[in-house]
């Protein structure tokens, strides 16, 4: 597979030791992120909405599940627990009390509490609830994708608003949605008219009820992933164990994967207007609290990351792959062309987007800069380091066969406090020999990485496919 050159062990030791300083549970993440809030804000009826939110590290990328839960209840009590395990999955959590809700499970429901004429709200006069606290999760919590939650009566509420809210909300999940009389105006199976992602989950009993057959037949023609649970019980208590008197932390599991799934398996358009240039960039969302970009080598374009970017998102990376100027889908102003001495400039020139994307990803988005990595190729490695410098940005960067990193660009590396490591492959030309040669005297805190084979740039990731894993245990050490 290749070998690292010093330095890439002394790295990985010190980041061993800082983790090791830190508190973490069993599935390796902390405790000590968590913000618990309570919130209120209004529906469109002028109600007052009274929410829990938990945030993660205050992380404006993270996707956000949102809960709601079944008559006459709340979600603070009715989802404990799963609540807690989604959390520690890496969501922001607000657990929302809509109008047609009570003291189930325990616990009030702060939104009747504090409006007594709420009291006996029918179900569909909910919706107002589910629509407001999407709103507010899109203002006020996460830029990242959302998956609505319901149990019972809201489940049927998620999927209309899943539907209706496509652009905001990546999926669902529905534990027993209702239908039948008091749902009427709506109704679950209205939802089934638009393309939308999710699942529906019962316990095996309500299927003897010919209503909710025929109704669980329909969804599963229209592609929603639907679940029994043998000697399961109503809505959202069929997953939590002291309920259902035994463990069904397995069938949590699935859950959990299949609402991972919802999220990665979409990638986001965002185009950046510099120069006059359309920057056109896919972003795959992920759970994690640590971002890649990725740029394309000359000649190339980011499809080239395609199987890359997945691989991330499903280790919890979020990914941004980036189409530079004159690249793939970024051609509005003309193509590169290696053959033509005037083309070349579009190569000197990409630092001005990087700028804005690096902008972006920080401020819009709220990564800190020790949680960025950089995926740079061919002449895209000096380009990235100019733009660190202009922004005094240091990230982590991992660059493959970088072209011609100039004396100030391997000087400003050499004062990274972050990881950077240059890689080429064993049979790249001498050029390349030459200039690690350069990188480890002036910037000996650069590790380097030498792959069998002959590829460039990206192309060592597309001839070594399993590199990317070595790679990414290395990001979430």
């Amino acid at each position: 597979m290749g070998f690292w050159i010093n330095h890439m062990k002394i790295q990985c030791f010190s980041l061993l030791l800082v983790l090791l300083c830190f508190n973490t549970s069993v599935n390796g993440s902390t405790r000590s992120y968590d913000k618990n809030l309570s919130v209120s804000y209004y529906a469109d009826d002028g109600v007052l909405i009274h929410s829990n939110l938990v945030l993660k590290n205050n992380h404006k990328n993270a996707p956000t599940a949102i809960l709601f839960h079944m008559a006459g209840s709340n979600s603070m009590g009715e989802y404990t627990g799963f609540s807690h395990e989604l959390a520690d999955q890496g969501y922001h959590v607000l657990a929302v009390d809509t109008r047609a809700g009570g003291g189930k499970f325990n616990q009030i429901n702060k939104t009747v509490q504090h409006n007594s004429s709420l009291e006996n709200s029918g179900y569909c006069e909910a919706t107002p609830d589910v629509e407001a606290s999407i709103r507010y999760v899109r203002e006020h919590v996460s830029k990242g994708p959302v998956i609505l939650v319901g149990s019972s009566f809201s489940g049927a509420l998620v999927m209309n608003a899943a539907a209706k809210y496509k652009d905001l909300v990546s999926g669902f999940v529905a534990f027993s949605p209702a239908s039948g009389p008091p749902m009427d105006g709506c109704e679950p199976e209205e939802a089934l008219a638009f393309e939308i992602e999710g699942m529906v989950i019962l316990p095996d009993s309500e299927l003897e009820y010919g209503w909710i057959n025929q109704q669980y037949m329909l969804f599963k023609e229209h592609g929603i992933k639907t679940m029994t649970v043998e000697g399961g019980i109503h809505g959202v208590s069929t997953v939590i164990d002291d309920r259902i008197n035994r463990d069904v932390s397995s069938l949590r599991a699935h859950i959990f994967d299949l609402m991972k799934n919802m999220i990665t398996d979409k990638e986001k358009k965002v185009v950046f207007s510099v120069d006059d240039w359309e920057i056109v960039t896919y972003e795959r969302s992920a759970l994690g609290s640590k971002m890649a970009i990725l740029f394309n080598q000359a000649a190339g374009d980011s499809k080239q990351y395609l199987s890359t970017s997945r691989k991330l998102a499903e280790a919890n990376i979020t990914a941004l792959r980036v189409d530079l100027r004159g690249h793939g889908e970024s051609n509005n102003l003309g193509i590169f062309d290696p053959r033509i001495e005037d083309s070349k400039t579009m190569l000197f020139e990409s630092h001005n987007e990087m700028i804005q994307i690096f902008q972006y990803v920080t401020k819009k988005l709220g990564y800190e800069s020790r949680d960025i990595y950089v995926f740079s190729a061919s002449y895209s490695s000096d380009e990235v380091v100019k733009s660190q410098k202009m922004l005094n940005l240091d990230v982590n960067h991992f660059a493959f066969s970088p072209g011609s990193l100039s004396s100030d660009s391997v000087l400003f590396i050499s004062q990274s406090n972050h990881l950077v490591s240059v890689i080429k492959s064993q049979n790249e030309r001498k050029f390349f020999a030459n200039m690690f040669q350069e990188i480890g005297t002036i910037a000996p805190n650069v590790s380097q990485k030498i792959i069998d084979g002959s590829g460039h740039g990206v192309g060592i990731l597309e001839q070594n496919p399993k590199f990317i894993n070595e790679i990414i245990a290395l990001i979430n050490l």
